[in-house]
C-alpha cells in the first residue's frame, strides 16, 4: 500500500509526503517523514501550500501522476507532478 498525505509547517504552509505499508495497518514514512515529495516553490503558483494530493498510477508507462492543489494568497491552482516507479517507491 502507498499513502500520499499532507503535513503542515504552520496553518498556511502545506507539503505532500509519502508512506508505504505491507499490510495497510503498519505504515513507514518515506525518509522518516522528514523530506516531502512536493513543497511550495518560491514565486510560483504553489508558493504557499501544496495539498489535497490525488494520485493515479499509469501502468503503461510505469509512472505516478500526482495532482495537487497549489495555493498563493487566495488563488488556488492544480499542479501535476510525474514520477517513475524508482523515484517514489524505494
Amino acid at each position: 500500500y502507498i499513502m500520499f498525505y499532507i503535513g503542515y509547517t504552520d496553518l498556511n504552509t502545506g507539503r505532500i509526503f509519502i508512506a508505504n505499508s505491507k499490510d495497510g495497518i503498519n505504515w513507514n514514512r518515506v525518509d522518516n517523514g522528514m523530506k516531502p515529495i512536493i513543497s511550495p516553490t518560491l514565486n510560483s503558483f504553489d508558493s504557499e501550500a501544496c495539498y489535497k494530493p490525488s494520485v493515479v498510477y499509469d501502468d503503461t508507462n510505469r509512472r505516478w501522476l500526482l495532482y495537487y492543489n497549489g495555493r498563493t494568497a487566495t488563488n488556488e491552482y492544480i499542479g501535476l507532478a510525474i514520477y517513475n516507479d524508482k523515484e517514489l517507491i524505494k
